[in-house]
């Protein structure tokens, strides 16, 4: 599954060839645990998040959220809660009625919004706004801690299989870093390279990251040295 300027296209892994297509004009995405549902950030520069059926393709349910354009979305393990994050305000909603449960604003969030992600317990998120990481406890709803960066930007952000380190991918002047934060001692590891560092992909395993930015490669992480 893609996300496109015209929507959510579905492509066979085959031969690449779409075999369908959801939604008007895509910023984000997530999909439920089941592989039934599609939430989609829809609105363009709106925010606007649609949940798809993906077998029929019809609308379900939307909501209009006072987030400001949405950049990520990302659905709880256990599929019952949904996070976007925009440009104004971070939303955790209710993923079945679009309940809002619990939202923060931060000014940073105007200056880039691109790491957002549940713990694989569905017990903690962690989201950025600019050069902060903000963990959350999801329970409680309330934030928990936060990583500072310098003059780098957070661009993604991803945890293991046993939910310890989040590890997450940075932008600077020099070039990208990639490394991990401990959520216990916030240590920070960083490793340079030249081209930006978008996306991070954990193998299920945990033991290698697919890191791509905006060199055209897809560069792997042995993340046990």
């Amino acid at each position: 599954m893609l996300c496109r300027q015209g929507g959510v296209s579905v492509l066979a892994a085959t031969d690449g060839a779409e075999v369908g297509s959801h939604g008007s004009w895509c910023q984000s995405f997530a999909l439920s645990p089941d592989l039934r549902t599609a939430f989609v950030a829809d609105g363009g520069s709106q925010d606007l998040l649609r949940r798809y059926d993906l077998e029929s393709g019809e609308v379900r349910g939307e909501v209009e959220l006072e987030s400001g354009a949405i950049n990520r979305v990302a659905v709880s393990p256990d599929g019952t809660l949904l996070a976007a994050v925009g440009c104004k305000r971070f939303q955790l909603l209710a993923a079945d009625t679009f309940e809002v449960l619990a939202t923060d604003a931060q000014r940073a969030l105007s200056s880039g919004a691109f790491a957002l992600a549940f713990s694989p317990c569905g017990r903690s998120l962690v989201y950025s706004a600019g050069r902060v990481l903000f963990v959350w406890d999801v329970p409680t709803a309330r934030e928990v801690t936060r990583l500072q960066l310098g003059s780098k930007y957070f661009m993604d952000a991803a945890f293991t299989p046993d939910g310890a380190p989040a590890h997450h991918g940075e932008q600077g002047r020099r070039g990208p870093h990639v490394g991990h934060c401990d959520m216990g001692v916030r240590a920070v590891i960083r490793v340079g390279r030249r081209a930006a560092c978008a996306r991070w992909a954990i193998a299920p395993d945990g033991a290698r990251a697919a890191v791509a930015g905006d060199s055209g490669r897809v560069v792997v992480w042995d993340l046990d040295v």
